[in-house]
């Protein structure tokens, strides 16, 4: 499926020359979903030698790589989420920031 010419996702802005970019929000979210669950990953890991190795520093250890997801998973969404935007308020956007 392709969009029609007039849709653009709210995470990409459109340059001057008609290009898109990513937008701020694409970058944090991303940032965000990449950086969590690595940490997810390296917590988790750790998690399941320090069972076999350090009994007593599981439960410590074992709600951090909970929360490392929960932030890898926001992320996802902040990057992931979009809206409809017709290339009419892109225009205006665009007129609106170069009379600025």
């Amino acid at each position: 499926m392709s969009e029609s010419p007039d849709v653009v996702r709210a995470g990409a802005a459109r340059q001057q020359d008609g290009t898109e970019t990513r937008g701020a929000r694409w970058w944090i979210g991303t940032v965000l979903g990449v950086v969590g669950l690595i940490g997810f990953a390296v917590l988790g890991i750790w998690l399941v030698i320090a069972v076999f190795l350090a009994h007593g520093m599981v439960d410590r250890l074992f709600p951090w790589p909970i929360v490392c997801l929960a932030v890898g998973v926001i992320g996802m969404v902040i990057a992931g989420a979009h809206r409809v935007r017709s290339s009419s308020e892109d225009d205006e956007r665009i007129e609106g920031a170069a009379a600025s």
